[in-house]
């Protein structure tokens, strides 16, 4: 549902970008209402859903699944795999390396969406519906490929999946610094929107398997190492965009 509401976002600026002035090249103040009204459209949209779910949807107690039969099914699982406790995660190994392995794909992710305007306006010189149409290209094709990356899983592995969505990231990241001309602009940038979306979807994907298979059967304290998880993700992209702005300020 993220990935569809992002779509109808670039879907309903690229609509108004496209009825507003064609002879204005690039954003300016006079663009000021159209991100105002995308802006309220967004949160008033996502509002009206969000009382109607919390309005009409009822939680319902599954009457063939008991609490003894959680207490049987928990007592088993322990005997099977000690359950850790948020305490315990900081002497795992794997804990790091999951963090590390999440905070990469995020940042790679985050990143390119971030920066992904300002290189099509500033570094490029492309006409500003292009900054509504490439993250859509982005989003859409990341959309797409989420779902064969279920059957890639099973015929590669994870590891190997992984692997594959790296290369693509670093395919993309090479053709954008290579990348230059009006053939460029005009038609390859979309190649190399269809490759960040691929691997940004895949990547991510499997990031969240690992951090799942991490946690097992401690599901206890599973809220801590997704909080741990998104918490250190947000730590590296504020320090990462804060060192781009020094070096390459926009």
């Amino acid at each position: 549902m993220t990935v569809l509401s992002n779509i109808a976002t670039y879907v309903s600026l690229l609509v108004i970008f496209g009825v507003s002035d064609p002879g204005e090249k690039h954003t300016g103040p006079s663009d000021l209402p159209i991100f105002r009204y995308v802006s309220l459209s967004v949160v008033g949209v996502g509002s009206l859903f969000s009382l109607l779910f919390h309005v009409f949807t009822k939680e319902r107690e599954n009457p063939q699944f008991s609490v003894q039969q959680c207490v049987i099914n928990e007592a088993s699982d322990m005997i099977e795999k000690p359950h850790l406790t948020w305490k315990d995660w900081f002497s795992q190994p794997q804990f790091y390396m999951v963090a590390l392995l999440y905070m990469s794909t995020r940042l790679y992710v985050n990143l390119s969406q971030v920066y992904m305007p300002m290189y099509i306006e500033d570094t490029l010189g492309l006409h500003k519906t292009k900054i509504a149409t490439i993250p859509l290209v982005i989003f859409v094709s990341g959309f797409l490929s989420s779902f064969i990356v279920k059957f890639m899983r099973k015929l590669f592995g994870i590891k190997w999946t992984y692997f594959l969505g790296s290369m693509l990231a670093l395919s993309s990241c090479i053709w954008i610094f290579v990348g230059e001309g009006e053939s460029y602009g005009n038609y390859q940038l979309y190649g190399v929107a269809v490759l960040i979306g691929v691997a940004g979807s895949t990547l991510l994907i499997i990031s969240l398997a690992f951090t799942s298979d991490l946690i097992a059967n401690s599901t206890t304290s599973g809220a801590f190492v997704f909080g741990s998880m998104s918490f250190v993700d947000k730590l590296a992209n504020g320090v990462a965009v804060v060192i781009i702005q020094q070096i390459y300020p926009c």
